[in-house]
């Protein structure tokens, strides 16, 4: 197999406000809250008001305990994933004790317990059918959804592209990293075309949330923050230290370039417009846009509104406008399209 290449030409960014209509928002949110009081309540056994889910993957396509990347088009009821946070004993926590159930005996039995009130498999393929036809009304260059997760994210986090990973991310850096990977230590999923990623309104607090795009580039899935040191990334730290571009990194890696590297902070009118509604500029420091130039802020708006790039183009989670509250509502379906 050979490395991913730059691309030439990129999808277009695209939005539109009416993904779904409003019995499709009901017919699916009901059925995600259902889930969520069948989980927190004869799973955990907490009432359900303690319990947020920040993401939950009908089609799971990793979870940490798994040796190699999992990742189906079609239902398997141990790759249902799920992360979340039992507030009981701390109202005000923010993703600071999160559990993955996913994979394990004991979820898939419950998820088989509960069938006759929530069907996860007939559900996994509802939404799925949903988005394919969605997405077909507004664009004919995705393939197909390979696939998607319910967020209902409270926190942000780096600058990152998505779509196809590599397999050495969890390796620890050697001194003369990048130099030494040689292709077959990072190929992994040569055999798909991603094509585009996005996000769904179902029900979000603040219109004003969303997405920020960059004009940069890269072909697999990495995370950039430029102003600070390796192991200082605010939501990584140490993790995941091959696919992070920290201080000092060249712009390159695993045969690729990040197109468009500016080599330079963002220019203030771009970055304050990122920052328009956002009351705490310590989210997202002016230093942190180094090498990266606004595509488009894309903003929640209305429930049915969705956008969508291209899966190798950088975006952050559009910052927040005050203090986050663990139960701050931002339910939204995200997308993950490719060809094979």
């Amino acid at each position: 197999m050979e490395p991913v290449k730059n691309k030439t030409e990129f999808l277009p960014t695209i939005k539109h406000d009416d993904f779904f209509d409003e019995k499709d928002i009901k017919e699916i949110t009901d059925e995600y809250w259902k889930f969520k009081k069948l989980f927190s309540e004869h799973f955990l056994e907490v009432p359900d008001e303690n319990v947020h889910i920040n993401e939950f993957q009908p089609n799971g396509f990793w979870h940490k305990s798994h040796d190699i990347l999992r990742r189906k088009t079609s239902f398997e009821w141990d790759l249902v994933h799920l992360e979340y946070e039992d507030l009981t004993n701390d109202p005000q926590g923010v993703l600071k004790d999160t559990k993955q159930p996913g994979g394990t005996k004991e979820f898939v039995d419950f998820l088989h317990r509960i069938k006759g009130h929530f069907n996860m498999k007939e559900f996994f393929y509802y939404v799925q059918d949903k988005m394919n036809k969605g997405l077909s009304k507004h664009c004919s260059d995705f393939g197909r959804v390979f696939y998607y997760a319910f967020y209902n994210l409270n926190y942000v986090f780096e600058t990152h592209t998505d779509g196809r990973d590599v397999k050495c991310k969890r390796d620890k850096r050697k001194e003369n990293f990048p130099h030494y990977l040689k292709p077959e230590d990072w190929l992994q999923e040569q055999q798909y075309n991603f094509t585009r990623q996005g996000l769904v309104n179902l029900d979000v607090a603040n219109p004003t949330d969303g997405t920020v795009t960059f004009k940069q580039t890269f072909p697999y899935s990495v995370n950039i923050d430029m102003a600070v040191e390796l192991g200082q990334m605010e939501y990584l730290r140490n993790a995941k230290q091959t696919i992070q571009f920290v201080k000092g990194d060249e712009p390159r890696r695993f045969m690729a370039d990040i197109t468009d590297f500016t080599h330079k902070i963002m220019d203030e009118d771009e970055y304050d417009q990122i920052m328009e509604h956002c009351f705490d500029e310590n989210v997202f420091p002016i230093e942190s846009t180094y090498g990266l130039s606004l595509d488009k802020i894309l903003t929640l708006d209305t429930p049915g509104t969705f956008y969508s790039w291209d899966c190798q183009r950088f975006h952050k989670v559009k910052p927040y406008p005050d203090t986050i509250d663990p139960k701050r509502r931002r339910l939204t379906i995200h997308f993950t399209c490719a060809e094979e």
